[in-house]
């Protein structure tokens, strides 16, 4: 690999890195109002879990209709005020 393709490499990475900062910045509300993850990352999921401490939990199920590592289903629906240490549980794509 030459010196140019490294370097287009390394700039396509980093264009992801903060695509994905960005993205994941976006998930914490002012209040703690859950947000709709289905048919996101559920990576977006996990850190806004992780934002409230909420007890997080991932189930992996088969799906034709989402792509690998797509949130499915979520426990707690959009709108709702969570709580910290409340339970929350999404299913997956695997």
């Amino acid at each position: 690999m030459n010196s140019k393709n490294k370097l287009i490499i390394g700039i396509i990475s980093l264009i992801a890195v903060v695509v994905i900062i960005i993205v994941l910045a976006n998930t914490k509300t002012e209040d703690g109002t859950m947000l709709n993850f289905v048919g996101s990352d559920y990576r977006q999921a996990e850190f806004f879990a992780n934002q409230y401490n909420l007890n997080f939990n991932i189930k992996w199920e088969e799906s034709s209709k989402y792509d690998k590592g797509i949130v499915i289903k979520q426990s707690i629906p959009k709108g709702k005020v969570v709580e910290e240490g409340e339970k929350f549980e999404i299913i997956v794509s695997k």
